[in-house]
């Protein structure tokens, strides 16, 4: 057990010095969580196949309770990085403190990114995705973003919240 957990740790911070490197000389952009999460796996199995061979043989098993923990940890990565790297509101406050004056007026703020950009991107990113459906200049939700519906629906109940987005 101990094993497992000191491995996956080590492993991941080995993962995450390396992605924060290939991000800094700008060989990795992706901001995909799918591609991150699929890097970070290719990446524990290159080290626990090479740390088997040329360190430390060890059962099957202790790898597979490492890649749990792995994953734990990659999963956690993922959401702040998303977080990071997909929030509207954190976009606006970095512009915001990168201006010469660290104040933006709500016109200067709509240059930027103004209200349409922002909401029709989301809606093509809607129809790309198929959450959405144009039909003749109406949209439709897909079976998908129904499905999504309900599931949201289901979860503004259970948590009583009463205005979401």
């Amino acid at each position: 057990m101990f094993f497992s957990l000191l491995f996956s740790l080590l492993s991941f911070f080995i993962f995450l010095l390396f992605e924060i490197i290939l991000r800094q000389i700008n060989l990795r952009k992706t901001l995909s969580p799918i591609n991150i999460l699929i890097f970070a796996l290719l990446f524990y199995f290159i080290i626990s196949i090479t740390f088997n061979i040329f360190v430390f043989y060890n059962p099957i098993e202790r790898y597979l309770i490492s890649l749990l923990y792995f994953l734990l940890y990659a999963v956690l990565y993922l959401h702040l990085f998303i977080g990071l790297s997909k929030s509207v509101s954190l976009r606006i406050i970095d512009e915001i403190n990168y201006s010469s004056l660290k104040q933006l007026s709500l016109f200067e703020l709509n240059k930027l990114y103004s209200e349409d950009d922002f909401f029709y991107k989301r809606v093509d990113l809607m129809i790309e995705n198929n959450w959405l459906i144009n039909n003749k200049n109406h949209l439709v939700c897909s079976s998908k973003g129904t499905l999504l519906v309900k599931l949201n629906i289901f979860f503004l109940d259970l948590y009583k919240i009463k205005n979401s987005g």
